[in-house]
């Protein structure tokens, strides 16, 4: 009985290891890679640790990837590691992927399908697998470029972005006919190509490393890591694996923007180290430039502690608190700053040790406990001692509010006349559409369902905004749009707002736009 029982152990048990994947380094003698089209790269992420082989040691390069093996990979780049309460109904705790797609859901990159199902053991198609990585990659574009593939019509709309990010990035260029197949399955080779195109540099080890040139973005997924002497063409990836440990940056220069998603008290260490974009959204993250560094801007959306120390160089220069910081968070400020605009509501912030002129456009701010008032004044931050910048009365100010406005729709005078009916307006943004695409800067697309108004019957998509011969174009079609809620419109046009980008409550606007006779456009406001 006893060797029966053993015998039926020994069977589960070799069920289980012949579908689980394992830990395989390139020298293992593995042969179904060698000669391959993507052996260079398989054998770079085999060795990184992240690309797992079977248990009768081979990679399989050309079989299709699961949505399981998928997101296992994923999270393995990014070191994905707080596991969500709520499990998919269609994945039982006993699968060896359980606990990976737990880490997917809990990071907000997977949504699964309706009635909270995910196939966990389906093919991932093209389509699916370029939203992820466009996702977590936070990778966006503001033009269409699907139409560069014969079958470009077969992206679904739900991918369409994310298809175009991709291609405008250079990341999926398609087959040599000339076609993308969106609903073809991916293949392992082809996911490592895609991801190897993006980060070329990956660190997953403590240690330090230095003396590179990083042609592309890198991404850093372990604590202990020390980047110097680097110069990195691209983006940098702090990322989730890091958790709450700390890197340190010396001597590099970031051309692109660094994502600070891990990282904690002890922080992030920026030495001599020079940042186009910083973009926080690590709870609790310490941020801390020294000697000869500079950060041209920083993008708060979490709480986080921003300090300069021992400081020759700019430091941080522009400071924004986005709209998306979420309710009562704090941002701790140490050091001086050129400019800080807060465009959240309920956000606290704590200037104790630290100087700033500070702009607010968010509702209900707290400095250091006190409630501060929205202006369109700068406030002159010293520490605890807040004061308003010295300018004119508030309704000297261009656009103040005042209810004797009585300029006409079109008019080109100033609106409302003010107690210095000479007063010059001060030009705050503006965009002449001179490049060849949509500074995503300055814009962001609007979708529907966020709320129609006007008894709106038409879908909007990027599809249908773009510049042409120097003007942006808007158009408005008859096509049949499903939206994900599952309701077709069969209309469809473009929305561009600049609301978390950059947003006023009073100003003039002025623009110039060219309308087909007889027919209603509008320029909204509010």
């Amino acid at each position: 009985m006893y060797k029966r029982l053993l015998s039926a152990a020994l069977i589960i048990m070799l069920l289980l290891s012949a579908w689980s994947p394992i830990s395989i380094q390139a020298s293992d003698g593995i042969n179904d890679i060698r000669g391959h089209w993507a052996e260079e790269d398989l054998s770079k992420w085999m060795e990184k640790g992240i690309l797992l082989g079977y248990q009768d040691g081979t990679i399989r390069p050309d079989n299709n990837i699961t949505r399981a093996e998928f997101v296992t990979l994923i999270n393995k780049v990014f070191g994905f590691y707080e596991l969500s309460q709520e499990q998919f109904s269609d994945v039982e705790n006993s699968k060896w992927y359980s606990g990976e797609i737990l880490k997917a859901r809990t990071a907000g990159y997977i949504a699964g399908y309706g009635n909270n199902v995910f196939k966990p053991e389906n093919y991932i198609t093209r389509q699916e697998a370029v939203v992820i990585i466009a996702k977590v990659f936070e990778i966006q574009s503001g033009s269409n470029y699907t139409s560069k593939f014969k079958d470009g019509g077969l992206v679904k709309e739900y991918a369409k972005d994310s298809v175009s990010a991709l291609i405008e990035k250079g990341y999926i260029a398609g087959y040599e006919d000339g076609t993308f197949r969106p609903d073809n399955y991916i293949t392992r080779a082809e996911t490592i190509k895609i991801l190897n195109r993006i980060i070329p540099s990956l660190y997953n080890g403590k240690g330090d490393y230095k003396d590179e040139e990083i042609n592309g973005n890198a991404l850093i997924n372990t604590e202990g890591v020390a980047l110097k002497d680097t110069v990195v063409n691209g983006d940098l990836y702090l990322a989730q694996g890091i958790q709450n440990g700390d890197v340190v940056l010396e001597g590099v220069d970031v051309k692109g923007t660094v994502f600070v998603n891990g990282g904690g008290s002890d922080s992030i260490h920026l030495i001599n180290t020079k940042v186009n974009r910083v973009v926080v959204n690590k709870t609790g993250v310490r941020i801390v430039t020294s000697g000869n560094s500079s950060v041209e801007s920083v993008v708060v959306k979490s709480g986080a502690k921003l300090q300069e120390k021992e400081l020759t160089g700019d430091g941080f220069k522009k400071v924004t608190v986005d709209s998306q910081l979420s309710s009562r968070n704090e941002i701790i400020f140490v050091g001086d700053f050129e400019q800080v605009d807060v465009l959240a509501d309920d956000a606290l912030l704590e200037t104790k040790e630290a100087k700033m002129k500070l702009r607010i456009s968010g509702q209900r701010i707290k400095i250091n406990g006190k409630t501060i008032e929205k202006s369109p004044k700068n406030y002159i931050v010293d520490g605890e001692l807040i004061s308003t910048e010295e300018e004119s009365d508030p309704s000297d100010v261009p656009g103040a509010e005042n209810d004797q406005n009585t300029g006409s729709p079109g008019s080109s005078t100033n609106p409302a006349p003010t107690k210095n009916p000479n007063e010059e307006w001060r030009l705050v943004w503006s965009d002449e559409f001179d490049s060849p695409e949509i500074n995503m800067a300055n814009w962001s697309y609007d979708d529907p369902t966020n709320g129609r108004w006007n008894g709106e019957v038409q879908s909007y998509t990027q599809n249908n905004a773009y510049i042409k011969d120097g003007a942006l174009v808007i158009e408005a079609r008859k096509e049949d749009i499903t939206e994900p809620s599952g309701e077709t419109y069969h209309y469809s046009s473009s929305k561009l707002i600049t609301k978390g980008k950059k947003s006023w409550k009073y100003g003039k606007f002025e623009i110039r736009q060219k309308c087909h006779r007889d027919k209603v456009y509008g320029l909204q406001s509010g």
